[in-house]
C-alpha cells in the first residue's frame, strides 16, 4: 500500500502579521479575533455604539465611530490597520466605507445591502445550487 506524498506547505499570507479593524464584531461568538490572532494578527474592534468593553478581551483597542468617516479612518490608519473587516451584518457598510477610505481591498460600498440581505443571500445561494 503506498502512503500519499504529504500536502505541500500553504503560502504563507502577504502579511505574516498586522493589525486588522473588525467593524460590528458580533458579541457572542466573535470568530475573527481567535482566527486573526492565529495568524499572528492584531486586531481592532470599531463600533458605532459606545459601550463598556472587557479589559482583555484581546482587542489591541476599541474604537468608536461617530459619524465621521474621516476620523475613523484616520485613527485606523495611525494604528497602523491594513485590513477592514466586518464583523456582523450590521457592519457590512461601514467596513466597506473604511476600507474604501483607506485604499484597501474591500466590497464595493454600494452592494453592502445586498451583501447584508441573509435572506436574499440564502435565496440567490439555493437557485444557484439548483441551477448547476
Amino acid at each position: 500500500m503506498a502512503l500519499a506524498a504529504p500536502a505541500p506547505a500553504a503560502a504563507p499570507p502577504a502579511h505574516p502579521s498586522g493589525t486588522a479593524a473588525v467593524v460590528a464584531p458580533a458579541d457572542a461568538g466573535d470568530l475573527y479575533l481567535p482566527a486573526l490572532a492565529r495568524h499572528g494578527w492584531n486586531s481592532v474592534a470599531v463600533t458605532t455604539t459606545p459601550a463598556a468593553h472587557p479589559s482583555g478581551d484581546g482587542y489591541l483597542e476599541h474604537i468608536t465611530h461617530r459619524s465621521s468617516l474621516r476620523r475613523t479612518a484616520a485613527h485606523l490608519k495611525n494604528l497602523g490597520v491594513q485590513a477592514v473587516i466586518a464583523g456582523s451584518p450590521a457592519g457590512t457598510a461601514l467596513a466597506d466605507r473604511l476600507a474604501d477610505r483607506l485604499h484597501l481591498p474591500g466590497n464595493a460600498a454600494e452592494t453592502a445591502d445586498i451583501r447584508r440581505d441573509t435572506g436574499y443571500t440564502g435565496t440567490t445561494a439555493r437557485s444557484t445550487h439548483t441551477h448547476k
